[in-house]
């Protein structure tokens, strides 16, 4: 125990320096609900958002003791999003609506009713580069089938733009060339007269200037698809991971998302991309929690100590370890790893799906003197305060860290340099 704080360690199964740990913190005795959400603010606070049993939405963040904030909407929490100048956004509802956005761009929470269609069933939120805010919720339009629909405000109000039926949102991001990225499911049920059976997808969906895609797609037949996730790596490209019972796995199956396998029984999951561009997975069996991480073409496994039974999310800290929110019976946890993430050379990292990059920050604007980097963590130049000319650099991904404060995630900034 150090500081109150549960420190579990142990000596990892091949080589290392130093011993892996996680550090386990109690955040909130009273936790419920389906989601929870971590997310890193643009002043380079974590913020926690969850849901107590009395369907309230409340907010955690830590500077010497957890402050606590109640977010003024009702019914169960469906997403929490940070935009990039400090905005927030939480959406919340109950079944057959209403469903409530809230959004905070200064000190003061704005509340809408969302009443774009009748009967709402579940909104997710993201923010566009410019601190909008992009909407995808779902709605009833036949019996128990579902569509959903994909906004974006701007000054003059919500534009809808596009729409699935079928489907029910699950998560929404929005990549580094400001284009959005949908996770969502599809559910039809084939008539008994004609055929007995169901199918049930998972899309993965991005936008390119006004026309959607589909990135990734995976299909059961009268089986189960659950703990979904989805990640973007360092091209902006993205995967998920999702749970798979049916004909050809019927004792149920984790999958990464080239088909490999992983857990039994996963039934809860994030995912993440390191600075090296390896992917991180947390994810929940029964009342065990993993974390797996793929150094090369091998996955390396460690299992947080303990028990837990709830939701999860999961965000990367300065040095690429995880940072886990997670629950069991009805208590929030904080998990930390401490070099549970080796440190191996970029030839062991698997390469990734190469990405056409479209936009280019130049010149390259800084607040404070730093260093711009490679993916390789090498240092390609020494940045000053105001604008740095980076037209000699080669076309890529690189990476801005604060002089004064290499150690805080808030000193991490990826930028894109294109031609």
């Amino acid at each position: 125990m150090r500081n109150g704080i549960l420190v579990a360690a142990f000596l990892p199964l091949c080589s290392a320096v130093s011993a892996q740990s996680w550090v386990i913190e109690q955040v909130d005795s009273v936790s419920a609900g389906q989601s929870v959400f971590i997310r890193r603010c643009a002043d380079g606070r974590v913020k926690l958002c969850y849901e107590r049993p009395d369907t309230t939405v409340w907010l955690a963040c830590k500077d010497s003791v957890w402050r606590y904030e109640c977010v003024p909407v009702n019914g169960w929490l469906s997403s929490y999003e940070v935009g990039p100048h400090g905005e927030e956004a939480v959406s919340a509802g109950r079944l057959l609506g209403p469903l409530e956005l809230a959004i905070r761009s200064d000190s003061a929470w704005q509340v809408e009713t969302l009443s774009f269609r009748s009967a709402p069933t579940r909104a997710v939120c993201a923010f566009d580069t410019a601190g909008w805010p992009r909407l995808a919720y779902a709605y009833y339009f036949s019996s128990h089938f579902t569509a959903q629909l994909f906004l974006q405000k701007s000054p003059s109000g919500w534009q809808e733009e596009d729409s699935w039926e079928y489907a029910s949102p699950i998560a929404l991001k929005t990549d580094g060339f400001n284009r959005p990225v949908l996770l969502y499911d599809s559910y039809f049920d084939f008539p008994a007269d004609k055929l007995p059976w169901y199918t049930l997808s998972i899309y993965v969906e991005e936008r390119q200037q006004d026309t959607w895609g589909v990135v990734w797609y995976f299909q059961t037949w009268n089986g189960e698809l659950a703990a979904w996730s989805v990640g973007l790596d360092t091209a902006q490209v993205p995967h998920f991971a999702c749970y798979v019972r049916d004909a050809l796995n019927p004792a149920g199956a984790g999958f990464y998302l080239d088909d490999s396998r992983l857990a039994d029984a996963m039934q809860a999951s994030a995912l993440a991309y390191d600075y090296l561009d390896r992917p991180q997975l947390a994810c929940r069996m029964q009342n065990r929690l993993d974390h797996w991480y793929k150094a090369g073409t091998g996955w390396r496994i460690t299992t947080v100590p303990g028990n837990y039974d709830g939701p999860l999310d999961m965000l990367l800290d300065a040095n690429d370890q995880p940072v886990i929110l997670t629950q069991y019976s009805g208590t929030l946890y904080l998990v930390r790893g401490e070099d549970i993430v080796g440190l191996e050379s970029v030839s062991t990292v698997a390469p990734r799906p190469e990405r056409t990059l479209l936009v280019a920050p130049a010149p390259l604007v800084c607040l404070r003197p730093g260093q711009l980097t490679d993916p390789c963590g090498r240092i390609v130049q020494e940045l000053r305060s105001g604008p740095n000319d980076v037209s000699r650099l080669a076309p890529g991904v690189y990476f801005v860290r604060d002089a004064r404060a290499q150690a805080q995630a808030q000193a991490v900034t990826k930028v894109v340099v294109t031609r």
